[in-house]
């Protein structure tokens, strides 16, 4: 093979291992909580906004809670009636907070950065959060 091929060939595959490389981080980038483990998390307490309950919550939800915060994706800024405050302290993220916006999704305080992220799954557990702590104001 003769060098203008090689150095042709080298070119392109650079070309494509810079593609590939930026790929990965735009799509990694649609996943802010991606690397969010529960064994990461030193603090995890909920507070219902509509009522003075809060508690921590247990290793299985925190295990469900990371695992849905992993899977939820950004999306574009969205307003709701929030009713539920979750807190967390992770070693990676810092101080996070996710205030449930009533549907499938949340809203995401880090580090002076808000996001909206998209999750059936996230808003069914915050939303099952929310109503237990909600309970318990009107027993």
């Amino acid at each position: 093979m003769d060098k203008r091929r090689k150095t042709l060939l080298v070119a392109a595959a650079a070309a494509a291992l810079v593609l590939l490389i930026g790929g990965i981080a735009w799509w990694e980038s649609g996943f802010p909580l991606r690397y969010l483990e529960p064994g990461r998390v030193q603090l995890a307490s909920a507070a219902s906004l509509t009522s003075r309950r809060s508690r921590l919550l247990g290793a299985g939800e925190l295990a469900e809670l990371c695992a849905a915060l992993r899977a939820a994706r950004a999306a574009r800024p969205v307003d709701g009636p929030r009713t539920l405050r979750v807190e967390l302290a992770t070693v990676d993220y810092g101080r996070v907070l996710v205030c449930d916006l009533g549907g499938p999704g949340a809203q995401l305080v880090m580090e002076k950065k808000e996001l909206t992220v998209r999750s059936g799954r996230l808003g069914r557990m915050l939303a099952r959060l929310s109503a237990e702590l909600a309970a318990g104001e009107k027993e």
